[in-house]
């Protein structure tokens, strides 16, 4: 089913993971990451090398009630052509 009943709008996410990520790619030049993120991405790794995942902090991100865990992809640069190791 539609969500709206306009039908100029073409298909739309929402909810609060979409929120959320969001919320962390506004946050990416804030801490000076280009990648960015959270606690339910981190565990969805489950037993993968997570070496590379760094704890940036607690974040209080608009429309979460509570500061959220926020990790950075460490190991990359922005390169001429984009990100690279």
């Amino acid at each position: 089913g539609q969500f709206l009943a306009d039908p100029t709008m073409g298909p739309t996410l929402i909810g609060q993971p979409v929120n959320l990520a969001a919320r962390l790619q506004s946050q990416t030049r804030r801490v000076g990451q280009p990648i960015l993120v959270c606690q339910s991405t981190v565990k969805a790794l489950g037993p993968l090398d997570k070496s590379s995942l760094n704890l940036v902090g607690h974040h209080a991100l608009k429309g979460f009630a509570a500061p959220q865990p926020v990790y950075a992809l460490c190991g990359l640069r922005n390169g001429p052509t984009g990100l690279s190791r």
